[in-house]
């Protein structure tokens, strides 16, 4: 990976819109690459969901779009994008990836830790690179008039807590350079965090206070607290199979089973067109 250059537009609205730019050197005969986005988030109060992405184009440099392969991996909680890229045969090659994050801001209430604040806590390259990624830069735009009051940068494995690169403030806008390049699993993670009132969705104080509360809660793509369903509706799906048989096997009884047959005696019959005589000889043998 040559260059990995991403910008991430903070809406007012609380989503995230994200525009990555990969310059990558192919050695040899390619097909594309591989980008996995990891969906794995915590909120503010520490509660784990799933981040709420929708990709809205790859192309080429140009603006030509790409052929792209979507799945799901690790049991929904990465999204595989498998991209092809046309004369990646000893040549450099850009792919520009955008997409749209719904649920991307974390909202810490006034009585946290942290204190009242709008954060955006971000993992801009991922870990699961298998090259090496020479040279990395990130630009955060915050809404109009939104001054950054928190910054902050790790680099390095994941849970890694050092800090090789620069952050330059200027204005809402704020740029985190690697200073260094990362190895294959190492990635750059950044964070920003501004003075609350310019996201539309914020939840109130009593909605933070809540879901710090509730060990479960977590914060929705529109700024509201959502409980997870009870746990017999969670688990209510493994009792379909169930449901199913006892239909089938209701069904089977019913209308599938051979019926009962009553016992036969055995009958005989004399051997046609034999003569008294000749059948007697066979009874007695005289």
């Amino acid at each position: 990976m040559r260059d990995f250059d991403a910008l991430l537009n903070v809406r007012s609205d609380g989503s995230l819109d994200v525009t990555e730019k990969l310059t990558v050197g192919f050695t040899g005969q390619w097909n594309g690459i591989d980008r996995d986005l990891s969906l794995q988030h915590n909120t503010g109060q520490g509660h784990a969901t799933r981040l709420d992405l929708e990709v809205v184009s790859i192309t080429d440099a140009s603006g030509q779009p790409l052929r792209v392969e979507e799945s799901s991996k690790d049991n929904g909680s990465t999204r595989g994008l498998r991209i092809w890229i046309p004369g990646a045969n000893d040549a450099d090659r850009q792919v520009v990836i955008r997409y749209r994050v719904a649920n991307a801001i974390r909202f810490f209430a006034d009585s946290s830790n942290e204190g009242a604040l709008d954060e955006l806590y971000w993992n801009v390259t991922g870990n699961s690179w298998t090259m090496p990624i020479d040279r990395v830069h990130a630009r955060v735009v915050l809404p109009d008039g939104v001054v950054p009051t928190r910054t902050a940068v790790y680099t390095g494995a994941r849970g890694s807590l050092a800090k090789d690169a620069k952050i330059d403030k200027n204005g809402n806008a704020v740029d985190f350079t690697l200073l260094h390049g990362l190895s294959p699993g190492e990635g750059m993670t950044i964070g920003v965090g501004w003075t609350p009132g310019s996201i539309s969705s914020r939840p109130s104080e009593e909605e933070l206070r809540a879901a710090a509360r509730a060990p479960q809660a977590y914060i929705g793509p529109r700024g509201e607290v959502r409980e997870p369903a009870p746990a017999v509706i969670q688990w209510s799906p493994l009792l379909i199979p169930f449901l199913v048989f006892y239909l089938v096997f209701k069904a089977w009884q019913k209308r599938g089973r051979d019926p009962k047959e009553g016992s036969a005696a055995v009958q005989y019959e004399p051997v046609a067109g034999a003569s008294p005589a000749e059948l007697g000889t066979l009874v007695d043998n005289t």
